[in-house]
């Protein structure tokens, strides 16, 4: 009699014990944080900067030089606002770098091909929009597009027959490109980027300080810049 209370009493356990189980919550697994690209940023980058280059004369269009190719670092700071609104993510972005971009060419016939041209850019600023795209499992990547204004100051010189002269100009145009860019946590984030510039056509030496040279040197140039930047981002409303 006792062999079958015992038995009777481990096959009522064996049935209780998962139903019992069964009743008590489960701790559900913690969801990844979903991180926010809203706020306010600023950072520095850096990278290269290169493009073509070509002088025409003003008031015939022939071209004074072949096309060259200055090249040179970059190196600045940028700041930005970015709003975003589910998977998408609206912004405005400023910078501006130092830059050590350069190259020459001779001058070609009918010119006096013993003159030659260099081509010095100081600074370069972009003033752009961004649309971008985010995705992953945490949110914390973005592919965009961006695009806007751009500024530059360029020097030119020109050498030949004993003497040089030389100007600074202020050149403006537009920009367009995109990039991708990834949270490394709440605030820091790492970035990297192509944009296309454009510049309109700006006219040197109107008129030439020496009568040995040309006067209306127009300078026709575009370049792409290739960079990476680290970014830190302040929220904004609770972002």
């Amino acid at each position: 009699m006792k062999s079958v209370l015992i038995v009777g009493t481990a096959l009522a356990a064996l049935m209780i014990g998962p139903a019992f189980a069964a009743d008590i919550p489960l701790k559900a697994p913690a969801a990844s944080p979903y991180l926010n690209w809203s706020g306010i940023y600023f950072g520095v980058e850096g990278g290269t900067n290169f493009g073509t280059t070509q002088s025409i004369f003003g008031p015939t269009g022939q071209a004074i030089n072949n096309k060259y190719h200055p090249v040179g670092m970059l190196l600045g700071g940028t700041a930005g606002l970015n709003w975003q609104i589910g998977s998408i993510v609206i912004g405005a972005e400023g910078d501006i770098g130092w830059t050590n971009k350069r190259d020459s060419a001779h001058d070609i016939a009918p010119f006096n091909t013993t003159f030659f041209e260099q081509f010095n850019e100081k600074w370069i600023a972009t003033y752009r929009g961004r649309l971008g795209f985010v995705f992953g499992s945490q949110g914390n990547w973005m592919i965009y597009g961006t695009g806007g204004g751009a500024s530059a100051s360029v020097n030119i010189a020109v050498n030949g027959s004993g003497a040089r002269i030389s100007e600074t100009r202020t050149l403006n145009g537009w920009t367009a490109g995109g990039g991708v860019e990834t949270l490394l946590g709440p605030n820091w984030s790492l970035k990297s980027e192509v944009l296309f510039v454009r510049f309109d056509d700006k006219a040197f030496f109107t008129p030439a300080p020496n009568p040995l040279f040309l006067s209306n040197r127009v300078i026709q140039t575009d370049q792409v810049i290739s960079r990476v930047g680290l970014n830190y981002r302040f929220g904004l409303m609770g972002w």
